[in-house]
């Protein structure tokens, strides 16, 4: 986990949907990525906040193996590498 301060409590759950959907709920805060939750940002459900300490860019690694690079794999990667990760 990142961004956490050792001196607050969390709520664990077991995946992003049931992050988003404890936020939505209420029930608590967090970083969660734009593109799952832009439906309940333009209805209002959720509300996206500025942070005073910005938090910093993390790395993403990607790995496969090299014997398996078939079609799906390079269609992702490609994918990958179009989307715009920062707004």
């Amino acid at each position: 986990m990142s961004g956490l301060h050792p001196s607050r409590q969390s709520v664990r759950v077991t995946n992003m949907a049931a992050k988003i959907e404890a936020q939505r709920l209420g029930v608590g805060v967090g970083f969660v990525p734009r593109h799952p939750v832009a439906d309940l940002l333009a209805r209002g459900e959720l509300v996206a906040l500025s942070c005073t300490v910005p938090r910093p860019p993390l790395p993403l690694y990607m790995a496969w193996r090299k014997h398996q690079a078939g079609h799906a794999l390079r269609w992702f990667v490609e994918a990958c590498a179009r989307t715009p990760w920062l707004e």
